[in-house]
């Protein structure tokens, strides 16, 4: 076994299975693959693999869905973390996103296909890593990748030759608090409402003949797309900060807010409430 992990795919779509097979062997994972869910689950069992990657529609439509109902069963396999892929939402027309839950859908982390490369190896690493403390009846930690996937992707960004008053005027337009600066493509700083009001208000000076570059925070504290939610808040904390640039690779790809966490947080707390709920009900 790699020192990453044995990672199962269960999926009847081969092409999915070859191109997710390599690109988790180029990650450093070992593969096991089996076509449906009564190979996937027997093969489980015999190889116990590290995390589980589950399809819903093969056999049937909701094949997937029986699997995963059925590992909490088996002792062997209660510490396997299971990472559900699928199209079934565009399929089947839902209105709604699938989310894990306790009684019909007990597994960690729903992705919807087509899956984003990054977005689907993050997941597998936050999984794998937190896989001896995860319940399997509630999901894992979300990512920064995972927050800007449900955000609109526009970045709003401003040159540092323009002047406060444009960007103040952007901020107000955009109804955002902050602004990142960009030259040539780099990002050389931030601009926020309160710099705005420290540098700009307190002291006096014109915002129409002060420029960005003036008045901008150069040294930018930014995180990566594979730090968690908690890290986000952490880092906000310990710098009074309450936006967080988002780069990866050194290339910009996304700004988050303290809103963006707030409710991010309160979306995962609201789960584990409903679930604690339903097991006192049932209980």
């Amino acid at each position: 076994m790699s020192a990453r992990g044995k990672i199962l795919i269960v999926d009847d779509d081969a092409d999915f299975v070859k191109s997710t097979s390599d690109l988790l062997a180029a990650h450093g994972y070992d593969v096991l693959s089996a076509p449906d869910g009564a190979a996937g689950l027997e093969l489980a069992r015999r190889e116990r693999p590290d995390l589980m990657v589950l399809d819903v529609m093969m056999a049937t439509q909701t094949e997937g869905f029986e699997i995963a109902r059925k590992i909490p069963e088996a002792a062997e396999l209660r510490k396997m973390p299971v990472l559900l892929v699928t199209g079934i939402r565009n399929a089947m027309k839902l209105g709604y996103r699938l989310e894990p839950d306790e009684t019909w859908l007990p597994v960690n982390r729903i992705l919807e296909k087509p899956i984003e490369p990054g977005a689907f190896i993050a997941a597998i690493g936050e999984l794998l890593r937190k896989r001896d403390r995860l319940d399997l009846k509630i999901g894992g930690t979300r990512t920064v990748r995972e927050i800007l996937a449900a955000k609109e992707p526009t970045l709003f960004t401003i040159s540092p030759d323009a002047t406060v008053f444009e960007a103040v005027q952007q901020m107000s337009n955009r109804c955002v608090g902050a602004l990142l600066v960009v030259r040539g493509g780099e990002l050389v700083g931030i601009l926020s409402e309160r710099d705005y009001a420290r540098k700009v208000i307190l002291e006096g000076r014109s915002s129409k003949s002060t420029l960005v570059r003036e008045i901008m925070t150069p040294k930018v504290v930014y995180v990566t797309p594979d730090q968690t939610m908690e890290a986000c808040m952490a880092l906000m904390t310990h710098k009074r900060i309450r936006h967080l640039p988002v780069l990866d690779g050194g290339k910009l790809v996304g700004l988050i807010s303290i809103g963006d966490l707030v409710r991010a947080t309160i979306a995962e707390k609201n789960f584990i409430i409903e679930q604690l709920e339903k097991y006192i009900a049932g209980s």
